[in-house]
C-alpha cells in the first residue's frame, strides 16, 4: 500500500473529523488540477485546519477522543499529530502561494459552503467538545489569519517587482 492510499484510508476511516475533510479536498484539488479559483478555499480551509488545530491542541480542550479506536489523544501525541495535520499543510501552503508570486483573491463562498456541509453531517461542537463562543474564535482568528497572510503576500509583490513609483502628493518618483 504506498502512501497516498495509506493517507486516503485513514481520511476516510475518520471522516467526521474536519481536518480529514480539508485534506482530502486539498489532495483531490491538486491530483485533479482544479481551477485557480478553489485555491483562496484550500488557503482559506488550510487556514481553519490551522487555527482549529492549534486552538484544540493548545487552548481547549488539549485532548482528542477517537470513539472508533477508544483512544483518547492529549500532550505530546496529540502535538505530533497536530504538527503533521495542521501546521505542515498550513506551512506548505504559505511557502506554495509566496512562491508562485500570484494574487490570491480571497472568497470565502465556497469555504462557509464547505463548513456548512460538514456541519450538515457532523457537529463540531460535540465532536470537538467545546461550545460556541470557541467556535466563532476560531473562525475570526481564521478570518484575520487569511487577510494577514495574505495582506504580507501583496507587500511581498510590491517589494519584489522590478520597479518602484512613489507618488508624493503631486510628484511622483520612478525607478
Amino acid at each position: 500500500m504506498n502512501n497516498v492510499s495509506l493517507l486516503l484510508t485513514g481520511i476516510c476511516i475518520l471522516p467526521h473529523y474536519f481536518t480529514n475533510w480539508i485534506l482530502l479536498f486539498s489532495i483531490i484539488n491538486w491530483y485533479f488540477n482544479f481551477p485557480e479559483s478553489t485555491l483562496s478555499t484550500v488557503f482559506i480551509l488550510i487556514n481553519l485546519g490551522f487555527v482549529g488545530g492549534m486552538y484544540i491542541t493548545y487552548v481547549f480542550p488539549s485532548t482528542i477522543y477517537v470513539p472508533e479506536l477508544d483512544l483518547v489523544m492529549y500532550g505530546l501525541i496529540l502535538q505530533i499529530l497536530d504538527v503533521f495535520t495542521h501546521q505542515i499543510p498550513f506551512i506548505y501552503m504559505s511557502y506554495y502561494i509566496f512562491s508562485q508570486k500570484r494574487k490570491i483573491n480571497i472568497d470565502f463562498t465556497y469555504a462557509i459552503i464547505f463548513g456548512l456541509i460538514y456541519t450538515w453531517f457532523y457537529n463540531p461542537l460535540v465532536m470537538y467538545q467545546f461550545e460556541l463562543p470557541d467556535l466563532i474564535k476560531i473562525i475570526i482568528l481564521t478570518v484575520f489569519l487569511t487577510y494577514f497572510i495574505t495582506y504580507f503576500q501583496k507587500i511581498e509583490k510590491v517589494i519584489s517587482s522590478d520597479y518602484y513609483t512613489i507618488q508624493y502628493g503631486q510628484y511622483t518618483i520612478s525607478t
